[in-house]
């Protein structure tokens, strides 16, 4: 058979989302292995007040208390331009996480923060905590604001699932996260919108009139990296607030929340309220942040077909390497321009090193079972040997930096009780020394001396100062004051400490004497200077141009700047500059040390706690009329699904209870489901019976991650009765006043490298399930089982973003027509279970083989008016053979063979 196939996917996503949504119960629902749970080993904690709630670990009290602290701080002004006073908030505090981030979700309605420390400049230069308290409460005032109105008919109808989805269907996702950032910028004097670093990707794009229209920042695209959410969204509300006034989204939002049906509610209510089309002022937003940043440098005419992005230049003995990804691929170490191997990296989380031929780096790995554990262990890269080493286990490293005799490593401890430390190790991995501060927070340490180290330290209000560290007798000296400055990246050279700060609407590369604490700058890029490296009186660092960053060097000059330029707020932050003043945002100084503390109640967590009602609910379901409600506890480890109704087919009622329990290893499930069931019999009566099953079962799951390569890994063992009362059929293939008893065990692996930007496929790898199921009624001792295995494999092409693959299906069951008969599961349109085009049918055994060679085609990046934008085009050449042997041991092969074309689409 030819087949031709065109599946467009991700069109209409969030409707696709809503019909899953409440079309999804099953009796023999899988456990969901990225359920997020934290390791078992926590004594969690409540501390409680009237406004907030907030869960954590014993050991982190003194975190909570400061969280609770800066919360009810900015509590009212936070709510102030949205007049709205949200419900008591539920906070989750995740130690054991070294990926920062902080979220809020509704379903069940939570905050939850991953707890860390501002050690990468990426979030400005404001405290962690006093960050994600001004952030992520703002999100907590917009979701109360905006789940108001018509939004709240659908939390009746569906709970918190569909509220979620209409307050996005209503307002872009650029609005939540620009409006916080605006938030913790003006109620802060460090907040991102005050960092030049952060809107470095945009000023380099309108200052060099690269193409930038709103429907590619929506869209995305597969061949340049774009601005995120984050940096355009603030720029958008942070013009309108000065166009129109304080209260001008608040107003919008609020005509908008009024028809949550409608994707194009925001621009439109933006156009009655402003009497402006959004498109024009999203165009007039571009023309004014290029009027006040200037045009791009022309002299400056480096430039690459696709984005490339450059970090951490190192001169060793006459050759450069760096860290080099272009759009699309991984991180490459380089050396003279020319790749040595690709890496598995962050370099925006955590620095590298080189010495005597090894590269010392930091790679996060997830804990084998609980997905809200994260390890960050230090590995050298051998140049010579071409190899990878592992040198620490179960621990979170980060910035490590080889000593000038390449002997020792000093890097940040982020420890278990939730401390950072100063940790020196030999190159075997083992801790020589330890450092920890009382009342400060190291965030780099870069070796002066054998003896000696230069600290980037943040002190208790979340300024950052450097400092010299003397290894013999752990005294310190200041040598650059505590500021707002969001500096990072030390570099010793001489007596000289370098680093990257902010200084009138740029980041450059400074210096500051350790003896005589002057300090100078050394640098003047247009946009950013990062990286410092200095190496025989030549300065080395990465540089923002047009189409990413670069590595740049120039003689080690440098001119005097008064320290006062770089360390005191209304010096260093521009007058004018949109990228760290951008319209009515005077900074305002928080002394978080001198806020009032806020009495609260402390207890003990339950681990019940939050499971008693649900978060979200439906009426209509797989099975009919159905009351379902979804139920999940505080600390998202145990899910209750409940279902009451009515058949549609047969009329008739059922209940349906199932609950995961996830806190420990194993992942148990148990599920039980009572159906009351009839037919009609011809004389028009009904003969009723009933169906009852119960299914017990645990899944074991593994997650393995390391450099380049991810494998998950699960065991499912499930147990169950299924117990059936007297009913019309006498056939030996239905269950007749019976109890079967049925065991399954399915094993799943799959094992791939890192999907890239713009990999289709994995480029090598494999998936594989094997199931068995066997059953037993104690009247027949005769077993019946029934076997599936599905695989694919995974193999590279030449060409970029092409792969091949091969596939291999196989169901087996006894060549018996007397036996009772499991149903298969179900697979959709494009997951036929049998060749593309023929519908499955009950089998004793079928073999399908399948060959599929996968290319993009075109990436047109093409806005359908404002309803689909096409990312790209791809196709999947395949071809499907199946051999089937069916009840009656008749053979046949189902042939078919054609083209696949799928769209990469964004809707709305």
């Amino acid at each position: 058979m030819l087949h031709l196939h065109f599946i467009m996917l991700k069109i209409i996503s969030n409707l696709i989302f809503l019909y899953l949504f409440i079309f999804s119960s099953n009796i023999y629902a899988q456990v969901e292995l990225s359920q997020l749970q934290s390791t078992p080993d926590f004594n969690w904690m409540e501390l409680e007040n009237d406004d907030f709630r907030i869960l954590f670990p014993h050991e982190y009290e003194k975190q909570a208390r400061k969280t609770l602290k800066l919360l009810e701080h900015h509590k009212k002004e936070v709510q102030e331009t949205y007049r709205v006073s949200p419900e008591k908030i539920f906070l989750v505090l995740r130690p054991d996480m070294a990926t920062p981030n902080g979220f809020v979700t509704l379903a069940p309605r939570r905050s939850e923060w991953y707890h860390n420390a501002a050690l990468t400049p990426l979030v400005g230069s404001l405290d962690w905590l006093h960050s994600l308290a001004v952030h992520e409460y703002r999100h907590i005032v917009q979701y109360k604001y905006l789940s108001e109105s018509n939004s709240k008919y659908g939390y009746y109808l569906f709970g918190e699932n569909i509220l979620n989805f209409l307050i996005h269907m209503v307002m872009p996702t650029w609005y939540f996260e620009g409006d916080a950032v605006w938030t913790e910028t003006i109620f802060t004097d460090g907040g991102r919108g005050r960092s030049p670093r952060f809107s470095s990707r945009l000023k380099a794009m309108v200052t060099s009139d690269q193409d930038l229209n709103y429907d590619r920042l929506l869209g995305s695209d597969f061949n340049q990296s774009l601005p995120n959410l984050y940096v355009y969204g603030y720029y958008l509300i942070t013009y309108g607030i000065h166009k129109f006034g304080d209260n001008i989204w608040q107003k919008i939002a609020g005509m908008a929340k009024d028809h949550p049906w409608n994707p194009y509610a925001m621009y439109n209510a933006f156009e009655d309220i402003t009497g402006q089309n959004f498109e024009e002022y999203y165009q007039e937003v571009l023309s004014n942040l290029k009027s006040k940043w200037n045009a791009y440098p022309q002299n400056d005419n480096i430039k690459y077909e696709r984005y490339t992005d450059m970090a951490y230049p190192i001169q060793n003995n006459d050759d450069l390497f760096y860290l080099k990804k272009e759009n699309g691929q991984y991180w490459s170490l380089m050396k003279n321009h020319k790749e040595l191997t690709q890496l598995a990296l962050t370099p925006s989380i955590s620095r590298v090193d080189l010495h005597n031929g090894n590269l010392i780096f930091s790679q996060i790995t997830p804990n084998p079972r609980y997905n809200y554990s994260e390890e960050q262990n230090l590995y050298l890269y051998n140049l010579k040997e071409n190899n990878i080493t592992q040198i620490t286990e179960n621990k979170k490293y980060i910035h490590p930096k080889f000593s000038p005799s390449g002997e020792k490593i000093a890097a940040i401890e982020h420890t278990s009780n939730g401390l950072f430390k100063i940790i020196l190790l030999n190159l075997s991995g083992e801790v020589l020394q330890e450092f920890s501060f009382p009342n400060d927070i190291p965030a780099e340490a870069v070796w002066i001396n054998e003896d000696e180290l230069a600290l980037i330290m943040i002190n208790e209000n979340g300024a950052k100062k450097i400092s010299n560290l003397s290894i013999k007798n752990s005294k310190i000296k200041n040598i650059l004051p505590a500021s707002r400055n969001n500096i990072f990246s030390l570099a010793v050279y001489g007596m000289d400490i370098y680093f990257e700060a902010d200084y009138q609407g740029k980041v450059n590369i400074f210096k500051v004497n350790i003896d005589t604490l002057k300090t100078q700058q050394c640098s003047h890029e247009f946009i950013q200077a990062s990286h410092p490296s200095i190496n025989n009186e030549t300065l080395f660092f990465t540089t923002e141009i047009q189409t990413g960053k670069v590595i740049r060097s120039q003689s080690l000059e440098c001119e005097p700047i008064n320290t006062e330029e770089i360390t005191e707020t209304e010096l260093y932050i521009s007058e004018t500059n949109p990228s760290d003043h951008y319209y009515q945002s005077e900074p305002k100084p928080i002394i978080i040390k001198e806020l009032k503390n806020t009495e609260a109640n402390l207890k003990k967590a339950s681990d019940l706690s939050g499971l008693a009602s649900p978060h979200s609910w439906s009426f209509i379901g797989d099975r009919g009329y159905q009351l379902e409600g979804l139920f999940t506890n505080n600390l998202g480890n145990t899910n209750f699904n409940l279902t009451l109704g009515q058949d549609s087919e047969e009329q008739t009622p059922f209940i349906n209870g199932t609950i995961s329990y996830a806190k420990y290893y194993p992942i148990f499930q148990l599920t039980v489901d009572a159906t009351e069931r009839r037919i009609e019999k011809s004389s028009g009566e009904y003969e009723n019976w009933e169906e009852r099953t119960v299914l017990a079962g645990f899944t074991l799951p593994y997650l393995y991650r390391k450099n380049l390569w991810q494998s998950l890994n699960a065991l499912s063992l499930y147990k169950g009765e299924i117990w059936v009362s007297d009913n019309p059929f006498n056939s030996s293939v239905y269950l007749n006043n019976e109890k079967m008893q049925v065991n399954t065990t399915i094993f799943t692996s799959s094992l791939y490298r890192y999907l890239r930007k713009r990999d289709i496929n994995p480029s090598l790898g494999y998936n594989f399930q094997l199931s068995y199921s066997s059953m037993e009624t104690p009247q027949d001792s005769t077993a019946n089982y029934y076997t599936q295995l599905l695989s694919k494999f995974y193999f590279p092409s030449f060409w970029e973003s092409h792969s091949l693959s091969l596939g291999y299906t196989q169901e087996l069951r006894p060549r018996s027509n007397s036996l009772y008969r499991l149903q298969k599961n179900h697979y959709g349109l494009i997951n036929y279970l049998f060749s593309r085009g023929y519908a499955y049918e009950f089998s004793t055994r079928f073999d399908k083989y399948t060959i599929e060679y996968t290319l993009p085609l075109i990436y047109p990046n093409y806005a359908l008016k404002d309803y689909f934008y096409i990312n790209r085009i791809y196709a999947n050449f395949f071809y499907d053979t199946t051999y089937r042997i069916d009840i009656l041991n008749e053979n046949e092969n189902l042939i078919s063979k054609g083209i696949e074309l799928h769209f990469d689409t964004n809707s709305f």
